[in-house]
């Protein structure tokens, strides 16, 4: 066999192990022959349930190289995962380094990546929630403009690089002149690859009676999750939602155990049920299942949508404006009131689903064009 381009995936968080899923089952299935694959795991979520169980869960090759970043400011994170990644890079020699979405694994990988003239390959490029103030805005922004390979999930991430300056040119893709490329949303192909498995969430502690009718939710932004009262507030109007439309299931994430007392406070009535953390196949049986979803997260809005499920968002603004414009999205921030309110004008609603983020194909137009464009 004849030597292949070498892509190495940088995964740092939950995401991006999924994430890396569908590019792991293209390469596998289909382009084995014309592209190499190997994984590096940069350490960033260091809690067992939200990382490394997901290796087993989605059935991936485990990672070659896994670093030990572990918590830390941003800064300190980022500065620490360049350097590991540097070092990797210098030792593996890529022919391309792929990052996913906007953690600090991403930029770090990016940057380390750049420093040593490796092409970046940037999934999930050209998302804009126009917050600055998010270290994940700033990070996919830095990550794009380090990028020779762009790939975008929607037309609206395609426009937002071209009015940053970044135009997709006929030659091959290169740091001076990226590739601009649309292939639609590789958690869609995840999707659907996953729904069609079984799964028995009766072993989960909490859900062993599971309501009939029941709402999900999700909070773990430092925004939402990190202050004591701005929590109260939220888990206070969970509460009154579960007792005006339906019992809400909240998998409690592990930044919010350090508010154990106000979690015992809140989590002990039949309106608001509170669960460990739960794998991604087991958080997808749940959207599936669900009323409507209530999250601060990205990638759940998301999934909500891929599950025909109506969304209430607790931030104010995010990157996939798709789900706002067409109405299946509603932005409430954290303040009780507009969630109570958001959620009662949700469920009294009904909505359409189009495919705004591709054909469930994403992944092998992604491995199709590397294919084409890396050289080794």
């Amino acid at each position: 066999m004849s030597k292949r381009p070498h892509v190495m995936q940088v995964v740092g968080a939950r995401p991006q192990i999924i994430k890396s899923a569908a590019i792991e089952r293209a390469v596998h299935t289909n382009y084995a022959d014309r592209l190499e694959l190997s994984t590096l795991h940069t350490g960033q979520h260091y809690h067992r349930e939200m990382s490394s169980v997901f290796y087993t869960e989605l059935g991936l090759t485990s990672p070659q190289i896994q670093l030990d970043t572990g918590s830390g400011s941003h800064a300190t994170q980022t500065s620490e995962m360049i350097k590991g990644c540097e070092s990797a890079f210098k030792d593996i020699v890529p022919d391309a380094v792929m990052v996913y979405g906007d953690t600090n694994s991403t930029l770090g990988a990016a940057l380390a990546a750049y420093s040593l003239g490796i092409p970046v390959i940037h999934v999930e490029a050209g998302l804009r929630s126009f917050d600055r103030s998010m270290p994940e805005e700033c990070n996919r922004i830095a990550s794009d403009h380090l990028s020779s390979f762009l790939f975008c999930p929607t037309p609206t991430a395609v426009q937002h690089l071209q009015q940053e300056g970044l135009v997709a040119h006929d030659e091959r893709p290169s740091l001076e002149s990226p590739g601009i490329f649309m292939t639609g949303d590789i958690m869609y192909d995840n999707h659907l690859h996953f729904t069609e498995q079984p799964i028995d969430l009766s072993s989960i502690p909490g859900l062993d009676d599971l309501p009939e009718e029941f709402i999900l939710a999700t909070c773990h932004r430092p925004v939402n999750a990190d202050d004591p009262e701005v929590l109260t507030g939220i888990l206070g109007a969970l509460e009154r939602i579960g007792t005006e439309l339906a019992p809400v299931i909240l998998p409690v994430h592990p930044r919010l155990k350090k508010h154990a007392n106000l979690l015992d406070r809140h989590g002990g009535s039949n309106s608001l049920r509170l669960i460990p953390p739960v794998g991604f196949l087991e958080m997808i049986a749940l959207e599936s299942r669900c009323r409507m979803v209530i999250t601060d997260s990205g990638g759940v809005q998301k999934e909500a949508f891929f599950s025909k499920r109506p969304c209430v968002v607790l931030r104010e603004e995010t990157e996939w404006t798709e789900l706002v414009d067409n109405g299946n999205s509603l932005l409430v921030g954290n303040e009780p009131d507009r969630i109570i309110r958001g959620a009662i004008d949700l469920c009294q609603q009904s909505f359409d689903y189009p495919p705004l983020y591709g054909n469930g194909k994403s992944a092998e137009e992604i491995c199709h064009i590397l294919s084409k464009n890396l050289s080794c």
